[in-house]
Order: structure tokens, then sequence, then C-alpha cells
């Protein structure tokens, strides 16, 4: 077990106070509305590994009839279909010993420390579950992805001749949904794309209260939320001086975990935009924490354990694949073999560019 030990601390003095490192265990796609509750979800989330989450289709059959005298009308249907979710069960456990506590004293309790960590872990671990849900319906990031559930959603994804990211990515993104194209609000670039914006003066900033149904009331510090946000819950996401910044009409959300794949001097990125609430989420069991000690080891040993079981479904797709004991794995989601399209593509509320940068960070 990786307890942390006597050995595993540094011991100088027993008053010397250690300095709390930030956990950079961030997680900026789960602090917006990219990913939301959804109700329909978490009705159905039920015991067991998989579930059904039914869905009317989007369109009514039939086709325009002329009225005739004496001859009856022909009648219609709406049709239905349904998406296959699968649970997502995750845990995890950080331990320390009383004699690691004494060496570095009280106020420097190491368990302390560790529960102060906790709730960054988890969402982090979150955003692992979603990178391999994205990888998974859109296919592996740099090979052609023809046969992946979200294919149509793609703009630039053969495998080669990928260009660097400019504008008229967004506007082939954006006409994927043809007349609807106004309705992807968000958008994830790695830290490389967004220095490069930067460089080229592309990235406009306005005021969080701009934002469409935003009130100066509601874009102080951390009450911006998915109820008053057009595009989403953005409180986490942007700065703390309210400053959102903009590429064209997408609010853009920079983050570390954007996918990059191959060598220095030939990276490709992903770029996802969004509609708000692209991926539902609902708990089969919440998130909870449970402290243990074991008595019997050389001055004592306490233990924290984490667990949560829940779903992060891409809408508008199925699951096709076997779902193993305990659930899927992350390689098990990443596998594109395992997801298949159900809506149309019209009403699905993630695209992906694949793009290259001159700048690599």
């Amino acid at each position: 077990m990786a307890f942390l030990y006597r050995p595993d601390t540094k011991i100088y003095d027993p008053f010397s106070n250690y300095i709390d490192e930030q956990s950079t265990l961030r997680s900026k796609f789960t602090a917006t509305g990219i990913v939301t509750n959804n109700p329909i979800i978490a009705q159905n989330v039920t015991k067991g590994d998989a579930f059904k989450i039914p869905n009317w289709q989007p369109n009514l059959q039939g086709s325009v009839q002329i009225p005739r005298e004496g001859v009856p009308l022909s009648v219609n249907k709406l049709g239905s279909n349904e998406q296959k979710g699968v649970v997502f069960h995750r845990a995890n456990v950080w331990g320390s010993s009383d004699l690691a506590r004494m060496a570095v004293g009280a106020e420097n309790d190491p368990m302390a420390a560790i529960a102060r960590r906790i709730s960054d872990w988890v969402l982090w671990a979150d955003q692992l579950d979603i990178l391999a849900v994205l990888s998974g319906v859109f296919g592996a990031l740099g090979t052609s992805n023809a046969g992946a559930a979200f294919a149509e959603m793609c703009v630039d994804a053969g495998g080669s001749g990928e260009t660097d990211f400019s504008p008229s990515h967004i506007v082939r993104a954006d006409g994927i949904l043809g007349e609807d194209a106004d309705t992807f609000g968000a958008m994830v670039i790695h830290p490389s794309i967004y220095s490069y914006l930067r460089i080229r003066e592309m990235i406009n900033y306005v005021n969080a209260k701009d934002l469409p149904g935003i009130t100066a009331s509601t874009a102080a510090a951390g009450s911006i939320t998915s109820s008053n946000a057009v595009n989403g819950d953005f409180s986490g996401a942007f700065s703390s001086n309210g400053l959102v910044p903009m590429f064209g009409s997408k609010a853009v959300i920079v983050s570390d975990a954007a996918p990059v794949v191959g060598s220095p001097g030939s990276l490709k990125y992903g770029v996802y935009i969004f509609k708000p609430g692209a991926l539902g989420q609902a708990f089969q069991e919440p998130l909870r924490t449970e402290g243990d000690r074991d008595i019997l080891t050389g001055g004592g040993e306490d233990i924290v354990k984490v667990q949560w079981d829940k779903c992060i479904h891409p809408l508008g797709a199925s699951w096709t694949g076997t779902v193993p004991e305990g659930g899927p794995s992350a390689a098990d989601l990443a596998t594109a073999s395992n997801w298949s399209k159900v809506f149309d593509k019209k009403n699905i509320g993630v695209a992906r560019i694949t793009c290259t940068c001159p700048i690599e960070l």
C-alpha cells in the first residue's frame, strides 16, 4: 500500500509549517454548462451497469396528402428510438501513518491535506472520463474516423492535411448544423492554440455581464449559473476578473486537458465546440467518502476512501459494446467501436476540429 510514511515527509523542525501547494488537477470541462445534470438519465440510472434512455425521433413521418371525398387519409406515426448508457464505477484511497503526522507536526496534518485535495481530484478524474467518451464517439485524434459515431460532426479529421487553427474551422463546424449553426456557444482549446490566437489578436474579451442572458447583478464572481447563462454555467471556467475570452461568437475555455497527439514539430490538436448540456450526467450512487483506521500497525494508520457511481453520456450516442464487470474503463470509453449515433446530427451537441498550431507550448 502507498501510505504516506515518515520517510516520505520533509522533517526539519516540528514547528515549521508546510506550504500548502495548491492542486493543479483542475477540470474546466466540468466547471461549465457543457456537462449538466440530466433528469431523464437520472430517472433511468437504476441498479446495474447499463440502462436505456428512450427518445422520440425528431421529425414526424408521412408525406403531404390531398384530401378527397370518400377517401380516408393515411394515418402516420411518431417514431421512437433509444440510447444505451453505461455507469462508471470509480474509487480511490489515500492513507497516512500517525508517525508521519507526528514528524511534521499536528498543524501539518497530512490527512487534512489529503481531504483538501479530494474534490479537485474527483473533478479531474471525471474529466478523464469525459475526454475518453469524446475520443470514443469521435475516434482517435489524428486518425481517420470514418467509422466513429460522430464522424459527421468532425472538421478536418481525415488523418492528414490538417491546417493551423483559424476562423474557417469554426465556420465549417457551425455549418454542420445548417440553419441551427448559432447553437454552438462554447469551445475548449489547448493553451498553445490560445497563445497563437492572442498573438494574432484574434481573441476579444467581454465582460461576463455582457453575455446573452447575463445581468450586472449575476456577473459577480461565482454567481453565473446554468439558470442565468444562455450558453451554460461559466462560473469557474474563466478568469476571476469577470472577463470572458471570445473567438468570434464562441466563449473560449482554455484547458490543459484539450487533446493533443503527435511529436514536437508535428502536433495535432483537438478543438471541441459545444452546445449547452451536450453531455448529460446523473449519479447512480452519490459521491461519498469513508474513513478507516488500522490500530495494529506501528503508530496507527488512517485511510480515506472516495467512491462514486455515475453516467456521463454524450446525448445522441448509444453504447454498443459489452459492459465489463464493474463498468467500462477509460480505455473502453475511448474505443470508437463501442459507440453508435442515434440522434440526427442537428441535435448532437458537440463537434470536433482537428488542426495544427505553429506555437507548441
